[in-house]
């Protein structure tokens, strides 16, 4: 038979879901329980999951976060393609190409930052711009005296540039998401002036930060002196996770200094894009060092296209795919209702 692509329909969830269950497997990460429903059908902005059929039968399907992005002083529409899978016999038929072009149809740009290898060869052909790779910005506090000779070293070096560079104190101070949510935009554009990143309102933060499956993000307020501004964090085992900050480009070393020394975490770990982020890390007295993500963009329009290739980019890991790519907490963060 013909293949046919198209939108999923909220009607249409259900049946998506049993295919992606099949093809990953029910042990599989997209097949944790809430993920899907969460992730495709519980968007403020909609249902977004392009699908291929073949008959009646679902070959081929991927799903979408949107984004709204700010270039410099425009917005255009956006989204982070993932979940893109194709059942073993339908493959080599181009469906996930046309999966792909059906994204650049619907949205003025992809944006990715995990993919895996083949993701990255279908991004490449496409013309897709790989902008370089995702950060890592380690703090330590308190370093461990156990563990492999490589990691003692290294949060060795972490440890040292804190003291020389981190010194610096503030105030945290807990909010709700929906406080949180209310206040994004009070700290000032956190986008340098040439910059690149999304620009999530109260709905997307809410929806984001505040669902019941991925259930383990506290909000914060952080004060360095008159600088202010707006953290989100999770915490896995002695490690707090920076996911998101908003906070005004000159403010951001003070603030993260402030961070460090209101975390009660002996580790402080964050991912992100963009050179002013790294450096305002490494400022901070935090260490940076690349990880093997890469950040790639793609748009259909060739002027667009290079546009997003030439700007600099601020983009966290709690406004990408990058912290989607992970199994959901088994329970909610302290102060968290369970679901």
């Amino acid at each position: 038979m013909s293949l046919a692509y198209g939108w999923a329909a909220a009607a249409d969830l259900p049946a998506v879901r049993a295919f992606m269950t099949r093809v990953y497997g029910t042990d599989a990460l997209q097949a944790a329980p809430g993920r899907f429903d969460w992730l495709c059908g519980a968007h403020p902005r909609g249902t977004n999951v392009s699908v291929c059929r073949d008959g009646d039968r679902i070959v081929g399907a991927c799903c979408h976060v949107p984004v709204r992005l700010a270039l410099g002083g425009r917005e255009i529409e956006a989204a982070f393609g993932f979940d893109l899978i194709v059942e073993s016999a339908s493959r080599g038929r181009g469906v996930a190409s046309a999966l792909l072009a059906l994204r650049l149809e619907r949205f003025a740009a992809s944006l990715s930052t995990g993919q895996s290898p083949a993701m990255a060869v279908l991004y490449a052909k496409a013309g897709g711009h790989d902008l370089g790779p995702i950060m890592r910005a380690l703090r330590v506090r308190r370093p461990s005296w156990s563990g492999p000779p490589r990691a003692l070293a290294r949060d060795g070096v972490a440890w040292g540039l804190g003291v020389a560079r981190g010194r610096g104190g503030g105030r945290r101070r807990a909010l709700t998401v929906a406080e949180a949510a209310a206040r994004l935009d009070e700290p000032g554009g956190r986008l340098a002036a040439a910059e690149a990143g999304p620009r999530p309102d109260a709905a997307d933060f809410a929806w984001r930060y505040g669902g019941t499956v991925y259930a383990d993000h506290l909000c914060w307020e952080v004060t360095a002196g008159t600088a202010r501004g707006l953290l989100v964090t999770r915490v896995e085992a002695a490690t707090e996770v920076i996911v998101d900050v908003f906070a005004r480009p000159p403010e951001l070393p003070a603030l993260l200094r402030a961070t460090a020394a209101t975390s009660t975490a002996p580790r402080l770990t964050a991912a992100c894009h963009g050179a002013r982020l790294a450096a305002a890390f490494a400022a901070a007295g935090w260490l940076v060092r690349p990880l093997e993500a890469r950040f790639v963009v793609l748009a259909a329009d060739a002027a667009l296209r290079g546009e997003l290739a030439g700007r600099p980019w601020a983009v966290y890991a709690g406004e990408s795919d990058l912290d989607l790519l992970r199994r959901p907490p088994a329970t909610p963060a302290p102060g968290r209702e369970a679901p």
